[in-house]
């Protein structure tokens, strides 16, 4: 171990005592039980591949305003995931929107209700990340190897 990681090390372990127990334990517990690897590469899939997605949108939609880069991605997104079809309330659209875990057991009248609210306002990078998170790694990989395949395409 070299000097500076001691140092390190005995800086840490100062800040640490300072913590109530309870709450060193709660840390401890984390420490002990890493998250499943499952989890964690879909963690850094998330994350990897909005970066590019971002990168791919804001080229492609260099000088427009960001309302529209936003809108296109989102639409886009939700076209995929309902495999292209014009209506959007179909049997794979709810089982997709019912992956988050708050809508799981929700009704249909209900999510299109949230969608018809989410569709009546300007689209954000936030709606478009819920929906981003609710894709496993390889729909994530799917979507951006669609994406630079068709580098000039707008939707």
């Amino acid at each position: 171990m070299t000097i500076k990681m001691e140092i390190q090390l005995l800086e840490l372990n100062k800040h640490l005592n300072r913590l109530p127990n309870e709450l060193i334990n709660i840390i401890l517990s984390y420490i002990c039980n890493p998250q499943p690897i499952e989890l964690r590469k879909d963690i850094v899939s998330y994350y990897e591949t909005k970066r590019i997605l971002w990168e791919i949108y804001n080229l492609r939609y260099h000088g427009y305003p960001e309302y529209r880069k936003n809108e296109d991605l989102y639409r886009f997104i939700l076209r995929i995931i309902n495999r292209d079809n014009a209506n959007f309330y179909q049997k794979l659209f709810f089982a997709f929107i019912k992956r988050n875990y708050m809508l799981r057991n929700a009704k249909k009248t209900r999510i299109k209700q949230l969608m018809e609210r989410i569709n009546s306002q300007i689209i954000t990078p936030f709606q478009i990340n819920c929906f981003w998170g609710l894709w496993t790694p390889d729909e994530r990989d799917l979507f951006i190897s669609i994406q630079k395949q068709h580098p000039n395409h707008v939707v």
